[in-house]
């Protein structure tokens, strides 16, 4: 991954079936949702099609892997997306990963109180020197929004080296 990264798609990986629809978010690294503000694009229309109503949305057309980008002035991110032509994933496939903030590591994932507004569950993460995110997510892997939180005393349960 780019240690310089500051734009971010999420999720970052998506695995779908042919004739589904994926909704995905741009968020800078101080953790801004900048969605809209985003250009989106995507490199192979043969295997996804790009919706931009209300937000970036992929609907998969045939199997094959397509890459989507989103461009803020000279910033850039990706998310890659493999299309399956099966009639349902296996057992154990990965449906989405969030996107890797350089430096930290999940510690926690924790299911939230569910709302008609989101978010379904916040990952708690923490880099070497004890600093923590506070990243709350939709089901389907977009990002809602994140925070950073100082360390405030002795590092507990730090990502060892």
């Amino acid at each position: 991954s780019d240690p310089d990264q500051t734009l971010f798609i999420s999720p970052a990986v998506v695995n779908m079936l042919v004739g589904e629809s994926h909704s995905f978010s741009a968020f800078e690294l101080e953790g801004k949702t900048v969605t809209p503000g985003a250009e989106w694009t995507l490199d192979n229309s043969d295997v996804v099609e790009l919706s931009n109503d209300g937000g970036p949305t992929v609907i998969s057309k045939g199997p094959g892997k397509a890459t989507l980008h989103a461009r803020i002035g000279s910033r850039t991110a990706e998310a890659v997306i493999t299309v399956h032509d099966v009639q349902k994933l296996p057992i154990g496939a990965i449906l989405w990963s969030a996107p890797q903030i350089p430096g930290f590591k999940t510690m926690q994932i924790i299911q939230a109180m569910p709302t008609s507004t989101g978010p379904d569950m916040y990952t708690i993460e923490q880099n070497e020197n004890g600093e923590q995110l506070i990243r709350a997510m939709f089901g389907d892997g977009r990002q809602l929004w994140m925070r950073k939180m100082p360390r405030t005393g002795p590092i507990v349960n730090a990502v060892p080296h």
